[in-house]
């Protein structure tokens, strides 16, 4: 998850969609990746990684639509979201092409990624494809 100063988060982006580039299968778009972003903490009592769309985020919003268009059509997956918390993505649509809005896959658990985003082999252990590694029912 992107942290730290507008500017520091520009780098981290792009830094990720280069390596996105470097790394395309063949007949694959450049930065066409599929983004999973963990929400619910690892640890018992850790904070959750999910921060809320401010001015800084927001410079990645555009940084993507003007730098890396191609990565606009490629799925982020926000997992271990709390159902109740969905509605606050709501909040995000003003700032985003409605391409990369409707792309934004919000799920309590993992376990909608395996076979039908990525090979399950691909997956990390910890997101069991049966969805029983997620802390939020």
């Amino acid at each position: 998850m992107s942290h730290g100063s507008a500017r520091e988060m520009q780098i981290q982006m792009k830094y990720a969609m280069q390596r996105a580039r470097e790394y395309a299968l063949p007949g694959q778009a450049p930065c066409n990746c599929c983004t999973v972003i963990e929400v619910a903490p690892r640890n018992p009592g850790a904070t959750p990684t999910f921060r809320f769309p401010d001015r800084d985020v927001r410079t990645l919003f555009d940084l993507q639509t003007r730098v890396f268009p191609s990565s606009l059509g490629t799925s982020t997956h926000f997992c271990g979201l709390p159902r109740a918390v969905t509605w606050a993505f709501r909040l995000c649509k003003p700032f985003m092409s409605a391409e990369a809005y409707e792309n934004m896959k919000l799920k309590p658990d993992f376990s909608h990624l395996a076979n039908k985003h990525a090979p399950e082999a691909s997956l990390l252990p910890r997101w069991d494809p049966k969805g029983e590694d997620c802390p939020h029912p």
